[in-house]
């Protein structure tokens, strides 16, 4: 299972996972702390992986992606919404924004992606962004 907001709802889907299943959290958009209940899990789904994901601590390059990206949206494939444009001497600032929540992020595009199977979401990495350019 892959858990994002955090909160309240990080427990809510570890109690959701199969018996020896495995949760991914790779965010916590509600900006609120999570409690998970040692009991809660032994009497619910048992014993559990969770595993905690950020994509500054991926061990592959991003050049590759980034590249596949560029050439997704260029033929047409993926319609980025520009939620700001600022100078690059802005970019610390931009990339604190970011992480504060200041700018408007909108992932529905990708979503499509997923959806349609041209991104297929995996353990260790967030998509495979070479099999969407190929599809």
């Amino acid at each position: 299972m892959l858990e994002s907001t955090g909160g309240e709802n990080l427990p809510l889907a570890a109690d959701r996972l199969a018996h020896e299943g495995t949760l991914i959290w790779f965010g916590q958009a509600s900006l609120q702390p999570s409690t998970l209940s040692f009991f809660a899990l032994r009497d619910g789904p048992g014993s559990v992986t969770i595993r905690q994901f950020s994509y500054w601590d991926f061990p592959a390059s991003y050049g590759e992606d980034l590249a596949i990206l560029v050439r997704l949206v260029t033929t047409g494939r993926l319609h980025p919404e520009i939620g700001r444009v600022a100078d690059w001497a802005d970019t610390a600032a931009t990339l604190a924004d970011l992480r504060e929540r200041r700018i408007r992020v909108q992932l529905t595009e990708l979503a499509r992606l997923v959806d349609e199977g041209h991104l297929r979401p995996r353990v260790g990495a967030v998509y495979s962004l070479a099999e969407a350019a190929q599809a």
